[in-house]
């Protein structure tokens, strides 16, 4: 209960629609609530954590965190109806209107003012964010309740298993947040990240990191602000950061890249204004308390808060996540081990660097083509899922995916040998 902080759906009643929920708390429910918990600890103590309690002036003002609560309510709502589902329902189907069954409005207002404590005209204005209309910036995803009559239908594919990160930029979106504010707490959050992955770099007497934003006017012109920057024995790596939303659909995954290219413009330009002006860079940073390398390399990247893109460069630019950063500085990469009862008895890694200088030297190029995702790359499968339409004209609908599926059993044969 105290991870969980409020009562979850156990159990439903109801012939043609579900009229009554009952709460409580269960090691069945637990069990099913474990990643959603673990993503909401994760948000608790990340870059959004500040943005968390804030109220949401188009949501009735509730805040992230209420309605993070509300959806959790929600989605044990939506594994207790799935779980009914014997297995012969889950693949026909003829029992595809199952996914989104009909729930009784004033048994669903009930159940929120419950488990939130809530009276019922809050409950209502809570739930009402879930609820799917005709605002141009809904999605199913956020909104996963679908008025029918006088009542809902709950699109369970919807809500069963997502990415609540993901969902939670959703509702700043739509809520009203000020986005921009995300920026600055995204690069705060990177800085406490690396320093702490290099207190465990064994070259961190090597490794520099400046604790701020620093501002860069050379001789005759513009300024520049470089988010971060990072001293590698005599390599300078300069990092422009970017929080940037989740995308999901094809717009938002063109907005996303096209973000990212920006990004690459801006920081090539910061990187090329250093190198014409090592002289005045080394003394910023001096002027800063920080030691210049003589003769230092300058490199660059991006860093997103998200795996999209990342190990993948444009325009020989690097564009990288913390985890792919972070490895770097903790000098290693397990590729394979396997663990028995806690304890790890066949273990696979590898390092990038024999010493400070080697790091400083190869830091560009394995931010370029990061080795451990090699491997990776070599699994990516594609699957076409085949949608129940069919036109005469155009014959069936197909949507084609991408997926990492690692062979482990050839893996372990690799290491084995």
């Amino acid at each position: 209960m105290k991870l969980c902080e409020i009562q979850l759906v156990i159990n439903i009643t109801g012939e043609d629609r579900i009229e009554d929920i009952e709460l409580g708390i269960n090691e069945k429910i637990l069990s099913s609530a474990v990643n959603t918990v673990s993503a909401k600890i994760w948000l608790q103590v990340g870059y959004y954590r500040f943005l968390l309690d804030e109220p949401l002036p188009n949501f009735s003002g509730f805040t992230l965190k209420q309605i993070i609560l509300g959806w959790q309510l929600l989605q044990s709502l939506a594994v207790v109806v799935f779980d009914s589902f014997t297995l012969s329902e889950q693949d026909n189907i003829k029992h595809l209107l199952n996914f989104a069954p009909r729930i009784a409005r004033g048994g669903l207002v009930n159940a929120f003012a419950r488990a939130l404590v809530l009276d019922s005209q809050r409950a209502e204005e809570l739930m009402n964010v879930f609820v799917f209309g005709r605002v141009h910036n809904q999605e199913v995803w956020l909104q996963p309740l679908v008025p029918y009559k006088d009542d809902f239908c709950l699109v369970i594919p919807s809500i069963h298993s997502v990415h609540l990160h993901r969902i939670v930029e959703g509702w700043m979106r739509q809520g009203g947040l000020d986005l921009d504010r995300r920026g600055p707490e995204f690069e705060n959050f990177c800085l406490k990240e690396i320093v702490i992955a290099v207190e465990e770099s064994p070259i961190k007497e090597s490794i520099q990191i400046l604790g701020k934003s620093i501002n860069f006017t050379p001789p005759d012109e513009r300024s520049e602000e470089i988010d971060i920057v990072v001293i590698v024995a005599d390599t300078i790596l300069l990092i422009e950061a970017k929080c940037i939303l989740w995308p999901d659909e094809s717009l938002q995954f063109a907005n996303y890249r096209d973000t990212v290219e920006a990004a690459v413009v801006q920081i090539t330009r910061k990187r090329d204004a250093v190198t014409r002006n090592r002289d005045s860079f080394s003394k910023r940073i001096k002027d800063l308390g920080y030691k210049a390398p003589e003769n230092f390399t300058v490199a660059c990247c991006v860093l997103t808060n998200s795996a999209i893109l990342s190990g993948f460069p444009i325009a020989t630019v690097p564009i990288i996540d913390l985890s792919i950063l972070n490895a770097f500085f903790k000098n290693e990469h397990i590729k394979f081990e396997l663990r028995h009862l806690g304890e790890s008895i066949q273990k696979h890694s590898i390092t990038f660097y024999i010493n400070a200088k080697e790091a400083g030297d190869t830091l560009n190029t394995y931010l370029t083509h990061p080795p451990q995702l090699t491997e990776t790359k070599k699994y990516v499968k594609s699957r076409e899922i085949e949608f129940p339409l069919e036109s005469s004209e155009f014959g069936k609908f197909l949507h084609e995916v991408y997926f990492v599926q690692v062979d482990v059993n050839e893996i372990r044969k690799q290491y084995d040998a």
